[in-house]
């Protein structure tokens, strides 16, 4: 952060990194961080004010002069094959009056953990069009490639895509995103006519088993869940046999004969974590979004953590590992890309302040995007705080899974693998349930250190 002391002169701040790397693998890049105004929501929020969300690649700022500041994000990227030892990342700073301001922090890497954080599915929609026009195809692929690079997928990406005339470009999108780790796929529901073709196209070229649809009614209540949502996961078992149904909702009875996969949101009243993190089918994941409808809660929704722009970072990145803890076999959230934010956003950095259409009501800041359009013609689709938080969360999640994994095949034993399981275990450390956890982040960093250090000695 650039903080200049009250009343200081306008200037121009020039950030530039340095990586000390013996390796040379290490790679640095930088953000500046922007400021979005947010809207009013209609339920309990801090402040509408200023809140840090998009990330733009700038090296320099101008700052008027009174009460103002700078946040830049950087990023340091290792690639799997990094040795253990310590690196040097910083910046420093320059002004127009030449000062220089060097910052630089140590940072000691941890190899062969062999980790794999794409392996948990955190899945949102990914759409070319929004608020102010349309995604090239070349613009669509890098943001589904940038959107992966953080472990997220895009999700419905191949819906966008298919022709059973040519089916040339579906293919070569499926192996970009397979390539970049991604393992499911919704290819969408065309109707019976259209559908046979895709079917049988997909499991030709292998991949039947990666693939889902969404199903035909969102969210439903009990009867529309029993007289519609039921028909069509048994029409689409009986006619295309292997591929799954997923559905975000409230618990129904016979949920099984509905969905294949059922996505819950954590405060929902008919969800209960003892007992549903057992099921077999249909398979459990959660749902996290302001907007969900039909439903009752158990707890208050703002209560639990949640990822709009409004929500402390430190929620977007505790949802997920709550989630992973409690048996969710994978997250969606509404949304990646859908709609995103207004048209003239670039000019004015507000948020709309238009409640949502019936029945999905209210003002939710930044619930249907989480990366940001081109800020000019042809350019790049840009990254999000929340996109690198989130990122952050899977690669915690990444930790436990090599960890438990270390205990399970037996490479670990005796005291350091009974110390290890304890920390993997963020109950009560980091949270007691959805509603009730440790709001101060220093929890979560402690926390984070003490699992990484103690794979560090067993990998040593």
């Amino acid at each position: 952060m650039i903080l200049p002391k009250t009343g200081a002169a306008p200037s121009t701040y020039r950030v530039d990194l340095f990586v000390a790397d013996k390796n040379r693998l290490a790679k640095a890049q930088l953000f500046r961080e922007l400021f979005v105004k947010t809207a009013e929501p209609t339920y309990p929020r801090y402040n509408v004010e200023r809140w840090p969300d998009p990330l733009v690649p700038e090296d320099s700022v101008t700052l008027d002069e009174g009460l103002e500041c700078a946040v830049f994000w950087v990023d340091v990227h290792l690639p799997a094959n990094m040795p253990t030892g310590p690196i040097l990342c910083g910046v420093s700073v320059e002004n127009d009056e030449q000062q220089d301001i060097p910052i630089a922090v140590p940072v000691q890497v941890v190899g062969g953990l062999e980790l794999a954080p794409n392996d948990y599915p955190f899945i949102g929609w990914f759409q070319p069009s929004w608020g102010g026009g349309e995604l090239s195809d070349d613009q669509y692929r890098d943001m589904c490639g940038m959107v992966l690079a953080h472990h997220m997928y895009p999700m419905d990406a191949l819906r966008h895509y298919w022709d059973a005339e040519d089916p040339g470009k579906f293919d070569q999108l499926h192996q970009y995103l397979a390539e970049r780790g991604m393992k499911l796929f919704d290819i969408g529901w065309l109707g019976d006519e259209e559908m046979t073709a895709l079917y049988d196209h997909v499991k030709a070229q292998g991949w039947l088993d990666q693939a889902v649809i969404y199903s035909n009614a969102d969210e439903p209540d009990d009867e529309t869940f029993a007289n519609s949502n039921i028909p069509f996961c048994q029409m689409i078992h009986k006619k295309y046999p292997g591929l799954r149904v997923y559905l975000a909702s409230e618990w129904h009875k016979d949920m099984a004969q509905g969905c294949d996969i059922w996505m819950t949101d954590v405060s929902s009243h008919r969800y209960d974590p003892p007992v549903h993190r057992n099921i077999k089918h249909p398979e459990l994941w959660h749902y996290y979004c302001h907007l969900p409808v039909r439903w009752q809660m158990r707890d208050p929704l703002v209560m639990a953590p949640n990822m709009q722009i409004d929500n402390p970072a430190l929620e977007h990145r505790l949802a997920l590992i709550m989630s992973h803890h409690y048996g969710a076999k994978g997250v969606f959230t509404w949304t990646g890309f859908a709609g995103g934010p207004p048209q003239d956003f670039w000019e004015t950095l507000q948020l709309s302040d238009q409640p949502s259409g019936f029945p999905y009501a209210g003002i939710h800041n930044g619930n249907n995007f989480r990366v940001y359009p081109p800020r000019e013609e042809g350019g790049a689709v840009l990254p999000s705080l929340r996109l690198k938080v989130t990122r952050a969360a899977l690669e915690d999640i990444a930790l436990l899974r090599a960890g438990q994994q270390m205990i399970d095949e037996g490479r670990i034993d005796g005291e350091a693998a009974q110390r290890l399981q304890e920390l993997i275990n963020p109950v009560p450390e980091l949270f007691r349930d959805f509603h009730y956890w440790d709001r101060t982040p220093q929890a979560l960093l402690t926390w984070h250190e003490q699992i990484l250090q103690t794979l560090a000695n067993i990998v040593e």
